[in-house]
């Protein structure tokens, strides 16, 4: 996961106890190292690592969490783009939820996103407008189901520059 302080805290920890539950390890990267991110509506969120210091080619997805004021940092971060838009062209899970789906575009990622909260799915990509106590167990659903498969083998990348 893909976070900045302003991170929505609790559709965020609800999303990652949804994922472990599934067996998935899951990781907070955020532009620092160590230490909380604040969240935009209160609380914090553990990060587990620097983005910087690490690839997208090490992790089987990414998902990128609500939160206006995490995703405008997020989405202003040239390294955090690059790792989005290589995680894409590897054909890997790309999910986003809430204010998270507007960083999708600015990644070069144009599959069609969801229009309501309920989970949707396009060549690998997963998204839903829920966020916070709204986003339900259907999104973890959905994103672990094309988790699963390991890679999107349909999706076309040759014209993602990564």
């Amino acid at each position: 996961m893909l976070a900045a302080d302003g991170v929505d805290v609790v559709g965020t920890q609800t999303f990652i106890e949804a994922m472990r539950q599934r067996g998935a390890i899951v990781e907070v990267l955020a532009p620092r190292a160590g230490g909380m991110l604040s969240g935009g509506s209160g609380g914090e969120l553990p990060v587990d690592r620097a983005i910087t210091t690490m690839s997208s080619v090490l992790y089987d997805a990414v998902v990128i969490p609500c939160g206006p004021d995490a995703v405008k940092a997020l989405s202003e971060d040239g390294y955090v783009m690059h790792f989005v838009t290589e995680a894409y062209k590897h054909l890997k899970a790309v999910g986003a939820f809430g204010a998270g789906v507007k960083l999708l575009p600015k990644a070069g990622i144009t599959e069609k996103t969801a229009e309501s909260t309920d989970a949707f799915v396009s060549n690998g990509v997963i998204t839903t407008k829920a966020a916070a106590d709204d986003l339900s167990d259907d999104f973890a659903e959905a994103f672990a189901k094309v988790l699963a498969k390991h890679r999107v083998w349909e999706r076309q990348t040759d014209s993602v520059p990564a």
